[in-house]
């Protein structure tokens, strides 16, 4: 039940002239316009609670007077009861008006305590991404949310892309910007009901188009299992995703982290995995860091290796026209990817092996490299791709 002050208020307002009582699904009396009452129990609440519909209990012999008794619920369960003893003609109205505005309380009070929770579990997941951790503020808000600090967690990290189609109304900003809103709110609702997360993990909106996800895990000597874990959780939370048609999402986490203090770079290493997996040009809706490997790495070089190795290769792989002989690079690439098998390379890109074998020598005339007998010489081709593809894109 909530405040006893407001329960009072209550019967002030709504039970002149009759003895009410309000009780708890106990039968025990916890407010009343008799105050000698409160604390005791009920047995018209007792029966009230057995019948569990409103009924008249007794009449009184000249019908000037009755017992009327009515149970209270919240999201249909039941509270308590309201019991009014009182004129024949008002008591049932009265016990009415005393139940619905009570309902009325009870549901305000919860979505207040809701609201209130959800807003410090909010505040809790960005003090976790802050730049500098108040770590005792951060650990008593957590203890108050019975959030255990000594797990494990990983941030993952939901890049929204909005579709801006008549489903909004893109004439109105308003209209447009108060449905967006909408529908991030449904999808975090989503999220927090995935069977993989749990009250240890945390589900908030960081910005306009971005959703976090702070998981959880018991700590463990082998964090390659928990890796594991987070493809399939991620996965799972896609499939969530699939569900609403507004916008188009990218998907990455970042790495484990021991401390709450770490937690910030692995939101920003979640970033940067999707950021590089949309220079690479793959429209997927989870990037995984093994997936897009040498464009990690390329993102990564030192600059002089570009200046040095790849800069100069280029130059010599362009034609009089200023374009480059990409297909050259295309197909080493292939050769490289296919352990530099000839064969098996022909097969899968349906270029004859006397074509593939001829853009090789082509490839080593202009510019020295030879994936077929050098390991660093496929590497150099491997980074002048992702060079070119993370060029192109900017």
């Amino acid at each position: 039940m909530i405040h006893a002050d407001f329960l009072d208020q209550l019967l002030e307002k709504y039970a002149s002239h009759s003895t009410v009582h309000i009780t708890d699904e106990h039968t025990r009396i916890v407010a009343s316009t008799d105050s000698s009452r409160v604390g005791t129990n009920s047995s018209t609440a007792q029966y009230v609670i057995q019948v569990m519909h409103p009924a008249i209990i007794e009449r009184g012999e000249q019908d000037d007077w009755m017992v009327y008794g009515t149970p209270v619920f919240l999201n249909g369960e039941l509270c308590g009861t309201v019991v009014v003893h009182g004129h024949t003609a008002s008591s049932a109205q009265q016990g009415v008006a005393v139940r619905a505005a009570l309902e009325a309380a009870l549901e305000y009070d919860l979505y207040s305590r809701t609201l209130s929770n959800s807003d410090e579990r909010g505040q809790i997941a960005r003090l976790m991404l802050s730049d500098q951790v108040d770590a005792d503020k951060l650990i008593s808000m957590m203890n108050r949310q019975e959030i255990d600090p000594s797990l494990l967690r990983s941030v993952i990290c939901i890049k929204l892309q909005f579709h801006q189609t008549s489903y909004f109304n893109i004439n109105l900003k308003l209209g447009y910007q108060a449905s967006t809103e909408l529908i991030r709110n449904e999808a975090v609702k989503c999220l927090i009901a995935n069977r993989y997360l749990n009250t240890q993990d945390l589900v908030f909106i960081y910005d306009r188009d971005t959703i976090v996800v702070i998981k959880s895990f018991i700590p463990m000597g082998d964090h390659s299992r928990i890796y594991l874990a987070l493809d399939k959780i991620c996965q799972d939370l896609i499939q969530d995703l699939s569900t609403f048609t507004a916008f188009s999402f990218n998907t990455a986490y970042g790495n484990i982290c021991t401390t709450l203090s770490d937690l910030k770079k692995s939101f920003e290493e979640a970033l940067e995995i999707i950021h590089i997996g949309k220079k690479t040009g793959r429209s997927e809706c989870l990037y995984l860091l093994e997936n897009i490997l040498f464009d990690n790495i390329y993102h990564h070089l030192h600059p002089q290796v570009l200046k040095k190795l790849l800069e100069p290769s280029l130059k010599k792989l362009e034609k009089k026209d200023g374009t480059l002989r990409t297909e050259l690079l295309e197909c080493a690439e292939h050769f490289i990817d296919h352990c530099t098998n000839i064969s098996v390379a022909s097969e899968k890109s349906l270029l004859h092996r006397n074509t593939i074998r001829a853009r090789l020598e082509k490839l080593y005339d202009l510019t020295g490299l030879d994936p077929a007998k050098s390991f660093s010489d496929a590497f150099i081709i491997k980074m002048l791709i992702a060079h070119l593809r993370q060029k192109g894109d900017d």
